[in-house]
């Protein structure tokens, strides 16, 4: 199978592009950031998505995935930003892929297009994102549904849950706490440490979208919520982590709540688990896998 990945370099993108070629795929990459891999079927095209692009390639391909994105950083509201980073990227990734001749998409999307709402969120849900980050992402799904009525082209949503593992870029609770946890650092929790949270494994993530490679010829349009299947409360998560590193760390909670995150947020992942034959493994076999350095 020939196929064009975007994000390549990127911290999910490098897992996929590692499944792909231990699965004798042929990979066309396409990064802002130089490529990061020498592998006889891997091609790489140095580009800005936010910017068209002419892929002088003459060969066609059979799926694109669409891993490339602009992620938030704290609190930004930068509106430009995320709607170029997201948006105008996914608007020209689209084109570069029809251009090779590509009848079947996966697209990684985000949890963040639900805004709030009730704890185990279905697919079905009304999105209602609450940051510009979120509402681009939901940009971007209206994109692939326009594409998909108007291309005849198969399209699978993945939203992720917030994805962690060794080499992440984003700060996150889980690299924070292993972070301290390695340095025997005093851990601080906000909301009393009782939020809960769902994050997934960087090679869960990408087992999701290998997965749904092999799915996606009975799929015309669909999405799936992608997570671990096993929210926990921030305060749970810091404990195994401290107690699997054998850390010296102290946990302090208090009620100051972080303006971010002030709801428990987790997904419903039972649709994945049955139509994707998805099966995700528990938090404490995943940091097992993770390398800790001090």
């Amino acid at each position: 199978m020939k196929v064009l990945l975007t994000g390549s370099s990127g911290f999910l993108g490098q897992e996929i592009l590692k499944k792909l070629l231990a699965k004798n795929h042929k990979v066309l990459g396409l990064d802002i950031r130089k490529g990061l891999v020498n592998h006889k079927n891997f091609k790489f095209f140095k580009t800005d998505l936010k910017k068209k692009a002419n892929i002088n390639i003459k060969e066609k391909y059979d799926v694109a995935i669409h891993t490339a994105a602009i992620q938030p950083f704290k609190k930004d509201e930068n509106f430009k930003k995320y709607i170029n980073g997201n948006l105008i990227t996914g608007k020209n990734f689209f084109d570069i892929a029809i251009s090779l001749g590509i009848k079947k998409f996966i697209i990684c999307s985000s949890f963040s297009v639900y805004g709030k709402t009730k704890k185990y969120i279905h697919e079905n849900e009304n999105l209602n994102p609450k940051n510009f980050y979120g509402l681009s992402k939901k940009f971007l799904e209206s994109l692939a549904e326009y594409y998909h009525d108007n291309y005849n082209i198969n399209v699978i949503i993945l939203r992720f849950d917030g994805i962690f593992g060794q080499n992440q870029n984003l700060p996150s609770l889980i690299k924070m706490v292993i972070k301290n946890a390695i340095l025997n650092k005093k851990i601080v929790l906000f909301n009393s440490g009782k939020l809960k949270r769902d994050y997934v494994y960087v090679e869960d993530a990408a087992d999701s979208i290998i997965l749904s490679l092999k799915k996606i010829d009975k799929y015309k349009f669909d999405v799936f919520n992608i997570g671990s299947g096993f929210p926990k409360t921030n305060l749970k998560i810091t404990k195994t982590i401290v107690r699997y590193l054998d850390s010296k760390s102290k946990v302090e909670v208090i009620k100051n709540k972080n303006k971010n995150f002030n709801q428990d947020i987790f997904m419903n992942i039972s649709k994945a688990k049955k139509k994707l034959e998805f099966k995700p493994k528990k938090l404490i076999n995943n940091l097992k896998k993770i390398g800790f350095k001090k």
